[in-house]
C-alpha cells in the first residue's frame, strides 16, 4: 500500500496511506492501559465530558485514529473506564488490606489510613457522572455496597455483633464520603491525627 504512489495513486490515496501508518505506530507505541490511565485524569479534572477522543489524542500526543486501534468507540472506553475505576478504588484497596494479613483492628487502621490519602478527585467525578447515567449510578451503589460490606467485615471481626458493625461502617464510609464536600481549607487538615481519633471513634 506504502508504493501506490509510484504507480499513479492519488493524493488522497497516498495521505490515507500515510495516516494509516501513522495511526499503525501510535497504536503500537500506546496500549489500552495508556489511553484509560489519561481518560482517568481527564475524568477527574474535567467530568466525563472531557472524556474525548480528541482530548485524549491530543494529551497523549498521538494521532486520533490510533484510539480505533484498541476500543470500537467512546461507550467502550467509557465502559472499561468504569470497570477500572471498580478494581483500582475498590477491588485492589481491598486486596492490598488484606495483603498485609493483619488482624481486623490492623487492618481497619490501614484502610482507613489508604483512604483518607486520596484526593477523592475520581469519586467525585464518578458522582457527578452517576446523576446523568443510570449504569454508573447502578454501579456506585455496587461499589458503595461493596466497600461498606467490608468496613462492616472488619468491624464484625473486632468483636461488634453485625448490626452495630455495619451501622459503623456506615458512619465511617459517610465520614470518608463528606471530606470531599468541603471546600474550605477543613478538606487540606486530612492527617495522621485525624485517622487515628476517627478509628478510635469506631473502635471503641
Amino acid at each position: 500500500m506504502l508504493h501506490t504512489a509510484l504507480y499513479g495513486a492519488s493524493p488522497v490515496d497516498e495521505a490515507l496511506s500515510i495516516q494509516y501508518c501513522m495511526d499503525r505506530m501510535d497504536k503500537d507505541r500506546l496500549t489500552p492501559q495508556d489511553w484509560m490511565a489519561a481518560a482517568f485524569d481527564a475524568l477527574a479534572s474535567g467530568g466525563v465530558e472531557a472524556v474525548r477522543v480528541d482530548v485524549l489524542a491530543k494529551r497523549l500526543k498521538v494521532t486520533r485514529g490510533s484510539f480505533y486501534w484498541h476500543f470500537k468507540n467512546r461507550r467502550a472506553l467509557l465502559n472499561a473506564l468504569q470497570e477500572m475505576w471498580r478494581a483500582e478504588q475498590t477491588e485492589d484497596v481491598i486486596a492490598q488490606v488484606e495483603a498485609l494479613e493483619k488482624p481486623p483492628h490492623e487492618a481497619l487502621h490501614a484502610l482507613l489510613t489508604l483512604c483518607f490519602r486520596d484526593d477523592g478527585a475520581l469519586e467525585k467525578a464518578m458522582r457527578a457522572w452517576a446523576e446523568s447515567d443510570p449504569a454508573v449510578q447502578q454501579l456506585v451503589a455496587e461499589v458503595d455496597q461493596r466497600r461498606i460490606g467490608y468496613l462492616a467485615k472488619l468491624l464484625n471481626g473486632m468483636g461488634f455483633t453485625k448490626p452495630k458493625a455495619t451501622v459503623r461502617a456506615r458512619i465511617a464510609y459517610r465520614a470518608w464520603l463528606g471530606q470531599y464536600a468541603l471546600t474550605s481549607p477543613l478538606k487540606r487538615h486530612n492527617s495522621s491525627k485525624d485517622v487515628n481519633e476517627l478509628y478510635a471513634l469506631l473502635a471503641t
